[in-house]
């Protein structure tokens, strides 16, 4: 090819180029299957995303109050 011949990169290196330009095609149409099923309302994916951040909060403030109420201590295990 033009860049083993023009800039003596080896056959070898090119092969993972090669590859996935072979992908390539494939690679959109999943990508594109996804931003079909997930991204096809704006509003949707804000508020999903907003749930999953309340969620994250909510964890972590639980777990928060456990070791504030009930401290673990490095090398003496969960006491109860």
């Amino acid at each position: 090819g033009a860049l083993a011949r023009h800039y003596r990169i080896p056959e070898s290196a090119l092969a993972y180029l090669r590859y996935q330009g072979s992908i390539a095609a494939e690679v959109e149409g999943r990508i594109m299957d996804l931003v079909d099923r997930y991204l096809d309302d704006p509003w949707k994916t804000y508020e999903a995303r907003r749930a999953a951040r309340e969620c994250v909060w909510a964890w972590k403030n639980i777990a928060e109050r456990i070791m504030e109420e009930n401290p673990w201590r490095p090398g003496r295990g969960v006491t109860s």
